[in-house]
């Protein structure tokens, strides 16, 4: 009787431990940004997965087998606009009912600022209208964790207040309203801060020699000296145009993880822009 009790003891511990640490919920987003945007306020207690990585692009990424299978664990999926979304997602919740699907880069996030660029991460404005969204999803994924959640969210907004207050000055020291980039993905951030961006590009395409000649010449008014290029977007023409206004070419990351470093370098490279 005795071994029987130890038997039975032995065996219902794990059962308990098992109980008392359920699974975390398990959370996808689509891009790094937004990557920094759950984990800090979902922390320890969401499982976090990403399905681009640094360095890849949202125009030619395509999600591996093993990330499609990973989805299948996956209770909330925050959606963004990017190309590799279209391809696949809208399927594939055809076929798993349980997976919330929201969108980030609604009319909410993104009618303040400019219409037909879904880059709404690179406006501090819109990050934290985003994070609200995050941390209301959240809570209602996981109620019994509102209080961590609230706390994270807090913090962050904090964070993310102070960097558009530093981003401010830092833009202060600007000679010039004009920042030109091989890529156009900073429209929401020239937006927030009065700046107008300038591309070598319209909708993904590359402008053509008359449109790029009009652009050097205002170049050359404003003694723009920087060409801003996107790591993830290499551009033929990008050479040949800082070439042709003798400006250095400086590689910027607007889908770095750490997208606080990140805009707040971006910010200093305008200030410093102009000769």
């Amino acid at each position: 009787m005795f071994r029987f009790l130890i038997l039975c003891i032995a065996f219902a511990c794990p059962i308990a431990i098992v109980a008392a640490n359920p699974a975390k919920p398990v959370v996808f987003v689509s891009i790094p940004p937004q990557l920094y945007l759950v984990k800090t306020i979902g922390g320890s207690l969401i499982d976090t997965e990403v399905m681009m990585k640094p360095g890849e692009s949202p125009e030619t990424f395509d999600p591996s087998q093993g990330q499609i299978r990973a989805l299948h664990d996956a209770q909330l999926y925050f959606r963004i606009g990017v190309p590799f979304e279209e391809k696949w997602l809208d399927g594939f919740q055809d076929n798993h009912v349980n997976l919330k699907i929201v969108e980030c880069c609604s009319e909410l996030i993104g009618q303040q600022s400019v219409s037909l660029d879904n880059h709404i991460w690179t406006s501090t404005r819109n990050l934290q209208l985003l994070a609200g969204l995050i941390k209301d999803e959240l809570i209602e994924l996981a109620p019994e964790q509102v209080a961590a959640f609230e706390q994270n969210y807090q913090a962050l907004m904090t964070q993310l207040q102070d960097l558009d207050t530093e981003i401010r000055v830092l833009l202060e020291q600007r000679r010039s309203d004009y920042f030109f980039v091989s890529h156009a993905a900073f429209g929401h951030f020239a937006s927030d801060y009065g700046l107008t961006q300038v591309a070598l590009e319209s909708e993904g395409r590359q402008l053509g020699a008359k449109s790029l000649t009009r652009i050097i010449q205002k170049a050359e008014q404003e003694k723009i000296s920087t060409l801003f290029v996107q790591k993830q977007h290499p551009s033929a023409s990008a050479k040949a145009f800082a070439h042709a206004i003798k400006a250095r070419i400086v590689e910027v990351d607007p889908l770095a993880e750490d997208y606080i470093a990140s805009l707040r370098k971006f910010a200093t490279l305008i200030g410093e822009a102009s000769p």
